[in-house]
C-alpha cells in the first residue's frame, strides 16, 4: 500500500485537511433567542423563555375551554334535527338550534362537530373537510 498523501490525492474529501473547522457542537438553537444556543443561555433567560412557555400553554388551555364551554352551551338548546353523520353514515348527527339563525351539529359516534346558519350547511361542511382529506392522502401516495 502507498502513502497516505496518496490515497487523499484520489480521495480529498477524507482528507481531514480539507474538512472545514467545524465549532463545537451545543445543540439546537434557542426558539426566542435564535442568535444563542440552549446550552448558551443563563438561568434567567431559561426563566425567561419558560415563562412564554407557560403563557402560550394557559392561552391554548383557555381557547380550549371556551370551545369546550361553547360545546356544552350548545348541547344544552333542545335537539332540533337528527341526520345521518356524513363520516360515519350512521344516524348520530344531532344537530341543535341555538338561535333562530344559528345551528350546532355534532355526530355522537365519530365526534366531528361543526356550526353554521343552516343544518344542510353543517352537513356540507363536513363533508367538504372529508373530500379535501381524501384528496389530500391521495397526493401525499403519489409522491
Amino acid at each position: 500500500m502507498g502513502e497516505w498523501s496518496e490515497y487523499f490525492e484520489d480521495f480529498p474529501e477524507e482528507n481531514p485537511a480539507n474538512q472545514p473547522n467545524k465549532g463545537p457542537d451545543l445543540g439546537p438553537r434557542s426558539k426566542y433567542f435564535p442568535d444563542w444556543h440552549v446550552s448558551q443561555l443563563t438561568k434567567e433567560e431559561l426563566a425567561e423563555i419558560a415563562k412564554k412557555i407557560e403563557a402560550k400553554n394557559a392561552e391554548i388551555e383557555r381557547q380550549a375551554e371556551e370551545k369546550a364551554k361553547y360545546i356544552q352551551e350548545a348541547k344544552s338548546h333542545p335537539l332540533f334535527l337528527v341526520e345521518v353523520c356524513p363520516i360515519c353514515n350512521l344516524n348520530t348527527m344531532n344537530i341543535y338550534q341555538i338561535s333562530d339563525d344559528n345551528y350546532f351539529g355534532e355526530c355522537q359516534e365519530c365526534g366531528v362537530s361543526g356550526g353554521e346558519a343552516e343544518p344542510k350547511i353543517i352537513l356540507e361542511k363536513i363533508e367538504d373537510l372529508v373530500w379535501k382529506q381524501s384528496q389530500d392522502i391521495e397526493l401525499d401516495e403519489d409522491f
